[in-house]
């Protein structure tokens, strides 16, 4: 018996069997170094969470706040 890869691939379920022992090695590393990779992303993510959570607010005004329209002053017309 062949051992098997199953996966989603654009919404439909892919099996793989594997030719040799060797080619289900290769895909069984390339499957950890994903998952490692994943555990990383979402590390990276929680970590900038807190950072953002964390940053104190800028008082400062920028020149495009500075430069918010005026209110009319001008009556307005009923119809």
């Amino acid at each position: 018996m062949h051992p098997r890869l199953t996966y989603k691939l654009n919404g439909k379920t892919v099996t793989e069997s594997f030719a040799s022992p060797f080619a289900q090695r290769k895909a069984e590393r390339e499957i950890d170094a994903f998952r490692r990779w994943q555990q990383l992303s979402r590390s990276f993510v929680e970590l900038n969470e807190r950072i953002c959570r964390l940053r104190p607010l800028e008082e400062s005004v920028t020149p495009q706040e500075k430069k918010r329209p005026k209110r009319s002053s001008g009556k307005s017309y009923k119809k």
